[in-house]
């Protein structure tokens, strides 16, 4: 039944993904376009297509999973049930309702991985869009990391918002009191639910992120190096 409800979600999401890269095809071809009067080439923060042709992406979201039932794993804490996502990129106008793009997604959920995400965006007013983003993960560091994925948000104004992604993560399950334990690897199905910041402020968040770990590579060098000269 589980392997079943995998291969029907992977179907899902094979089929939006190449809708969404149909839609992606048609980008060169309206970016060759003559601008109309008033639109930008090119802008940092999306707009619909009568202020923008084009426009890049930067954007960090943080999640929480929303778990059907609580972990058994009493070692888990509650940073183990957060996703950080970072997605960067370009999309193209094709209406005046939708955009199409591409997009590089490095993450983190218990592991560092990277995902390429398709995109398409349904401009709800001119300050409001809707974005659907399937992923699919192409450089991770073994488990915990998702395999695929389905990401949709609520953006305004480009900045901040509100964000779902599903997830299907590949972890160990071990069960028994014995040493070494029985694991088994599992294909697990999580909802995160969180917040997403774009345009500048996904720059921003980007650059904090950077800085951060690059603080911690460095307190962890220092300890490393003072542990080992006592």
């Amino acid at each position: 039944m589980v392997d079943d409800n995998l291969r029907e979600w992977s179907g899902r999401l094979g089929a939006l993904t190449v809708g969404v890269l149909m839609l992606v095809a048609q980008g060169p071809a309206v970016a060759a376009q003559e601008p109309m009067p008033g639109q930008k080439s090119i802008c940092f923060r999306g707009a619909p297509a009568r202020e923008c042709r084009a426009f890049a992406i930067t954007e960090v979201a943080v999640g929480y999973w929303i778990a059907p039932a609580p972990p058994s794993d009493p070692y888990r804490s509650l940073t183990d049930n957060l996703a950080f996502t970072g997605d960067f990129g370009a999309m193209v106008n094709v209406g005046d309702r939708v955009a199409v793009g591409g997009l590089l997604g490095p993450g983190w959920t218990g592991t560092l991985y990277l995902s390429v995400k398709p995109r398409v965006r349904f401009w709800l007013s001119e300050h409001a869009a809707l974005d659907a983003s399937p992923g699919v993960t192409v450089l991770n560091r073994g488990l915990d990391a998702p395999r695929v994925g389905l990401d949709l948000s609520f953006m305004v104004r480009d900045r901040f918002g509100v964000t779902a992604q599903a997830m299907e993560i590949e972890q160990d399950t071990c069960v028994g009191e014995v040493w070494p334990p029985t694991c088994v690897t599992t294909h697990d199905w999580r909802l995160y639910l969180g917040v997403r910041a774009g345009s500048d402020l996904g720059t921003y968040g980007a650059g904090l992120g950077v800085l951060g770990g690059a603080v911690g590579l460095l307190v962890l060098t220092l300890l490393f190096a003072s542990g080992a000269s006592s």
